[in-house]
C-alpha cells in the first residue's frame, strides 16, 4: 500500500512540476516576445500540492505541501482573485 500512496505521489508532484514549469515558460514567452498564450491556473499548484501531502511518511517535505501552491505561477494569483471577487460580491449584495 505504501508502494502504491508513493507512485501516486510522485506521479502528482512530477506532472505539477511539468505543469508549473509551462506556465514560468509561457510568462517568460510572453516578456520576450509579447504573444500570449493560456496558463492553466490550479492545475500545476493543485498537483504539487496534493502529491506532497500524499507522500506516504511524514517528512519535512510532506509537511510543505501548501509550497506547491506558492511555486506555481497561476495557482496563488487565482485563489487571490477568487477570493477578492467574492467578497466583493457579498458587500455589494449587502448594500
Amino acid at each position: 500500500m505504501t508502494l502504491t500512496w508513493r507512485f501516486a505521489s510522485i506521479a502528482l508532484i512530477a506532472f505539477g512540476a511539468l505543469v508549473s514549469i509551462a506556465n514560468w515558460f509561457l510568462i517568460g514567452r510572453y516578456l520576450l516576445t509579447r504573444q500570449r498564450s493560456s496558463l492553466v491556473p490550479l492545475v500545476g499548484g493543485l498537483s504539487l500540492s496534493a502529491g506532497l501531502f500524499l507522500l506516504p511518511s511524514p517528512t519535512l517535505i510532506s509537511r510543505l505541501w501548501y509550497l506547491g501552491f506558492i511555486i506555481d505561477v497561476g495557482t496563488l494569483p487565482a485563489i487571490v482573485a477568487t477570493v477578492a471577487s467574492r467578497a466583493l460580491r457579498e458587500k455589494d449584495s449587502k448594500e
